[in-house]
């Protein structure tokens, strides 16, 4: 289903015990050992921190002035060796989107080079018509992973089911590596929210209007932030976070 879903064959498609499992095998699969990461930051930890944690080489580029991948630096490290690229678009935790045609270029290069994860958990709640999914990139037979879950549209956090999305040979070196086994609940849960189109075209309305008006009361309190493609607003709280 989840197959049909995103437009590829079902040998493309590996299920695991939600998205950070996916982050997770992965930073296993190319990073242990030593292994050379490159990451925007800051970004979702789930992956940086787990391969940091299985001893490799985590080079972290900052993100740019608008919040989003900083390309050109990334493209400057890349002259060097690297084993794993990620991307996470779009990125949390700033909500924001990277140029979706420079983002493909950045992928396409890098995964000439390495694999190229791309970390699309908010991909349902992206209204930009600029942007596009990378598994057109995955059909083409690059080095490129697409993770994906049923934590944020399909409200299904608690019952543990991702999706990594790479061609054949990829999935089957990351299953060797998997840690876990998604659940019959999630699993079942994510086939028929999957199916249920207007339920989530219901969220993402939903979700739209609630982000307006997050986003109307912080500017009634002066505060800066980001312009948001998710279900969360990343903002200046004007005060010491912790």
């Amino acid at each position: 289903v989840f197959a049909a879903h995103v437009g590829v064959p079902e040998d493309h498609v590996l299920v695991t015990a939600g998205s950070s499992e996916v982050l997770s095998i992965v930073a296993l699969a190319y990073g242990m050992h030593g292994g050379e990461v490159l990451t925007p930051w800051p970004t979702f930890e789930g992956l940086p921190r787990y391969a940091e944690w299985m001893g490799a080489r985590v080079h972290k580029v900052a993100l740019d002035g608008d919040f989003a991948h900083d390309l050109d630096a990334m493209d400057r490290r890349l002259v060097q060796a690297i084993d794993l690229g990620f991307g996470c678009n779009p990125n949390n935790p700033t909500g924001t989107l990277t140029n979706a045609t420079r983002l493909r270029s950045f992928v396409g290069n890098a995964s000439r080079k390495a694999v190229v994860l791309v970390d699309e958990a908010y991909h349902d709640f992206v209204s930009d018509p600029t942007y596009k999914s990378m598994t057109d990139m995955v059909l083409a037979g690059e080095n490129v992973i697409i993770s994906r879950t049923a934590s944020k549209i399909h409200g299904l956090a608690g019952l543990r089911t991702g999706f990594a999305i790479a061609r054949p040979d990829i999935i089957a070196r990351l299953t060797g590596f998997s840690t876990s086994a998604p659940g019959v609940f999630g699993a079942r849960g994510a086939i028929a929210s999957i199916q249920d189109t207007a339920y989530q075209a219901m969220c993402k309305q939903r979700n739209a209007e609630g982000r307006t008006i997050m986003e109307t009361a912080l500017k009634a309190m002066g505060r800066k932030m980001t312009v948001s493609h998710t279900n969360f607003v990343y903002f200046h709280a004007g005060m010491p976070v912790e």
